[in-house]
């Protein structure tokens, strides 16, 4: 019931959480939004974001079955 409730709330502020957010004005590293940031540098704090990700440039585990898949001939 409390979680039904919490709910119900939610979805009645859904339509206002802009407006919350900018009359309360949080800091940007209380969102660690890369698009939320107040410095007007959308594409570079992607690119940032991008580059501190672990991994990012890597391959999936499952991209040679895909490849293998791909490459093999039906004659």
């Amino acid at each position: 019931m409390l979680s039904d409730g919490i709910m119900q709330l939610c979805s009645s502020l859904k339509p206002e959480a802009v407006a919350l957010v900018d009359a309360i004005a949080p800091p940007d590293f209380c969102f660690n939004s890369v698009l939320g940031k107040s410095d007007g540098q959308v594409y570079r704090n992607i690119q940032a974001a991008l580059y501190q990700t672990p991994q990012v440039f890597e391959r999936p585990t499952w991209w040679r079955d895909v490849v293998a898949w791909q490459t093999q001939s039906k004659l």
